[in-house]
């Protein structure tokens, strides 16, 4: 099974902005939070992000077919993962670890990568870590019992 980044282009928002609703669900059900989660956000918000200058959305494919998407942004010597996730039935099975691989060697002036994740949440931290992602330090409290933790590369 080969997994492949394919460029994603404003007329593929609806898709992008299912897959993400589907893929978030279960977090926001679990810390309910309808302000800041993915599982929770608007379609206007993809619609726009697709428009902004520096950021490159793709979708996660297996064997051609979409199964996730990524969210870049390129600050050109820096890039930024802003969103990623895997339709529910594809996750924890290697897929994204092998998209952000395939989203490092796309940028090659990137000398640093970012990211963040929930704190409480064990598996999203090691998921980076064995990327090789290490936390900064710096860690934002967004309601109680969850947390933003960021991580750099």
């Amino acid at each position: 099974m080969a997994v492949t980044l394919r460029k994603a282009g404003f007329d593929d928002w609806a898709l992008l902005y299912d897959m993400q609703i589907k893929a978030f669900e279960a977090l926001l059900d679990k810390y309910h939070d309808y302000e800041y989660s993915p599982g929770a956000e608007k379609p206007e918000r993809v619609r726009a992000r697709l428009l902004e200058p520096g950021s490159d959305y793709y979708f996660i494919c297996l064997d051609g077919e979409p199964i996730g998407g990524l969210r870049i942004f390129n600050y050109g010597d820096r890039c930024k993962i802003k969103r990623i996730y895997i339709l529910p039935e594809h996750q924890r099975q290697g897929y994204g670890q092998m998209a952000i691989r395939l989203a490092e060697a796309k940028y090659p002036a990137a000398r640093t990568w970012q990211v963040d994740t929930v704190l409480q949440e064990d598996g999203l931290c090691r998921f980076y870590e064995r990327l090789g992602y290490v936390k900064t330090g710096r860690i934002d409290n967004i309601m109680d019992g969850m947390d933003i933790v960021y991580y750099a590369k």
